[in-house]
């Protein structure tokens, strides 16, 4: 009898420690790696420039901000930050603006290009609301953004 309890015991406790490491697994396999996304730069200096891109199929999905920006190049380096210069609209839910920056290096072509990209905008939020409606210079959209 003394047997079969500590077999039954063994048998038991295998069984619990495999079912808990498996569950590990799985919530690892949930948290998704954000690969690619860009923080939005918060810059209370910053000026914008003039616009040498088309924004497109932009989309707001939590924190991160996506779009396709059509520029032209082919030759030359090509980076494209987001800009927020601190500055909300007094209105409720409080109004924000905030910029895309396209810096060029060594560029003398000029085959179209679309690039997809992504932006984490938690730095937009405001301190004491939970919503900001916020538009991309050069777009016409508003985006309501709930944190």
């Amino acid at each position: 009898m003394k047997n079969f309890l500590f077999i039954s015991i063994v048998l038991f406790a295998s069984i619990f420690t495999s079912c808990k490491s498996s569950k590990k697994s799985e919530s690892s396999k949930e948290t998704p790696k954000l690969e690619n996304v860009k923080q939005l730069v918060v810059d209370r200096e910053f000026k914008a420039d003039s616009v040498d891109y088309a924004i497109s199929n932009v989309v707001l999905d939590g924190n991160i901000l996506s779009m396709d920006v059509n520029y032209s190049g082919g030759c030359g380096k090509h980076k494209f930050d987001l800009y927020f210069n601190g500055n909300y609209a007094k209105s409720l839910p409080v109004q924000a603006t905030i910029f895309l920056k396209h810096t060029q290096e060594n560029e003398t072509c000029k085959q179209e290009l679309t690039e997809s990209l992504k932006f984490d905008i938690t730095n937009v939020q405001h301190p004491k609301q939970k919503t900001v409606i916020f538009k991309v210079k050069s777009i016409k959209e508003k985006f309501e953004y709930n944190y």
